[in-house]
């Protein structure tokens, strides 16, 4: 695959980061740690910086929430607290779940899909950091199909043999000189920013409940072909979520209530045959039938 962008991923560890140096060394995009654990107390002590540095500059930026969590209650949690840390902003890249403490690692796809589908169900494009250990052995192959990955795997060469959207190469800094040498380098593959920004997410989307300055915003004209909030729906066959991620098989031929809808968008969510299934996902209109 070809490299489109190459960037960094930075945290509080980073203390006071150079983001002049960073602009000047031909740094792409960022990915911002935001917090972690199931506060919004718990933000990262340099995210706020990090965050407004990045926007004056002008380097694209994701985030990513570090996970300690050890149930889906608990990453219910998180994903709130995630979403109450960047409400107001506008993201270029996606927004990560980061679980990676071995001891942690049960019910992980239960936890990521939890934590996940929240992210989504804001408008956010959401997405999985993962590494070559726990893509073979703690995550499912839905999960990592459902969602965008960011894969680790430190060396010349990613041998990750699903589809990826980001590359982190290395926690040696060999690319930007001007920067420290114990840096994260990441590769991108995915044109983030045009599909984010063209879909709305993150956001971008006029009159979301996360895009900065809402009251300016006009609202976006509704088309969907009838379908309300409230309204039973089924998925269209081979339909994928409206970030353009494949969907896991058993959501077809289930029927599903729409539970809101803007423009093109509809958020779907329980099945009113089984109220035990939710799922929270974002459908284009298109791709869903509608039963009354």
């Amino acid at each position: 695959m070809e490299c489109l962008f190459k960037g960094i991923d930075v945290s509080a560890h980073q203390g006071a980061f150079n983001w002049e140096k960073a602009k000047l060394d031909g740094v792409q995009f960022a990915i911002l740690r935001a917090g972690y654990g199931s506060s919004s107390a718990q933000k990262d002590l340099q995210f706020e910086r990090n965050y407004s540095e990045c926007k004056r500059l002008g380097i694209p930026a994701g985030a990513y929430w570090f996970s300690y969590a050890e149930t889906v209650k608990d990453a219910h949690c998180e994903a709130a607290a995630f979403i109450e840390v960047i409400k107001g902003k506008r993201f270029e890249f996606p927004l990560y779940y980061d679980l990676e403490e071995e001891v942690r690692s049960g019910q992980a796809n239960e936890k990521a899909e939890a934590f996940l589908s929240a992210l989504e169900s804001h408008g956010y494009f959401a997405g999985i950091y993962t590494n070559l250990d726990w893509s073979r052995r703690v995550y499912s192959r839905d999960i990592l199909k459902r969602y965008t990955v960011w894969t680790a795997q430190w060396g010349s060469k990613c041998t990750y043999t699903g589809k990826y959207g980001i590359w982190q190469k290395s926690s040696t800094n060999g690319t930007f000189p001007n920067l420290p040498k114990s840096l994260d380098i990441n590769y991108a593959y995915i044109d983030f920013p045009a599909i984010i920004k063209e879909k709305g997410f993150n956001g971008y989307l006029e009159h979301s409940e996360n895009a900065p300055d809402e009251s300016e915003q006009e609202e976006k004209p509704d088309d969907s072909p009838g379908i309300r909030p409230g309204c039973t729906v089924r998925i269209k066959s081979g339909a994928k979520a409206y970030n353009g991620a494949i969907l896991s098989a058993f959501v077809f031929g289930i029927n599903w209530i729409a539970e809101s809808v803007n423009g093109d968008r509809a958020v779907i969510n329980k099945s009113p045959e089984n109220p035990a299934l939710a799922i929270k996902t974002p459908i284009n209109t298109r791709d869903l039938i509608l039963l009354e």
